[in-house]
């Protein structure tokens, strides 16, 4: 005798979605603001300026974030205050990785594997901003990098179900974009 053939029910729509977002394991969540970013982990968020002050003649680093920021406006001879993120995008990629992997080392996430990143950007990034800011993020330690819609992202963090057929507005306000 032949056993009978299970049914295989085909995935709504809605649970395609869920199971999509349910799939990537994510450590730290990162939205690069122009203003200031902020890492996310399960039990912490840290908010730092998006400033790096580097000496002009080399180039070297001499100050991250909020120490960047404690400069800014009164930097001594030869020394400048820089953001690496403009209007939502990495205008300097090796601050961007830098000022990354400070943040991420500050999170204090596990010694044995590199983070899994969540990456909150805007909505209209071109495909050679995306791979910009993908190769920042690997660049500052990340182990893989998922790409959320900032406004998305804030509608995750705002607890709204993205599964369940409902209207939502979301505005997403930054110092460099606006969704």
């Amino acid at each position: 005798r032949e056993a009978p053939k299970e049914k295989v029910e085909k995935a709504s729509f809605t649970q395609q979605v869920a199971n999509r977002y349910a799939k990537p394991r994510i450590d730290i969540g990162v939205c690069l603001g122009s203003a200031s970013f902020g890492v996310t982990t399960s039990d912490k968020a840290i908010l730092q300026p998006a400033r790096v002050a580097i000496k002009e003649s080399n180039g070297k680093i001499v100050a991250l974030g909020s120490k960047a920021a404690e400069i800014e406006g009164r930097e001594p001879e030869g020394v400048v205050v820089r953001s690496p993120i403009r209007n939502g995008v990495v205008a300097d990629a090796r601050l961007a990785a830098r000022l990354l992997s400070a943040t991420i080392a500050a999170s204090k996430h596990g010694l044995l594997s590199a983070p899994r990143i969540a990456l909150a950007v805007p909505s209209n990034l071109s495909a050679v901003e995306s791979q910009t800011l993908l190769a920042t993020a690997k660049s500052a330690g990340a182990s893989k990098v998922h790409l959320v819609d900032q406004a998305m992202a804030a509608a995750i963090g705002a607890g709204r179900d993205l599964t369940v057929p409902e209207g939502h507005m979301v505005v997403h306000l930054g110092a460099g974009v606006t969704q």
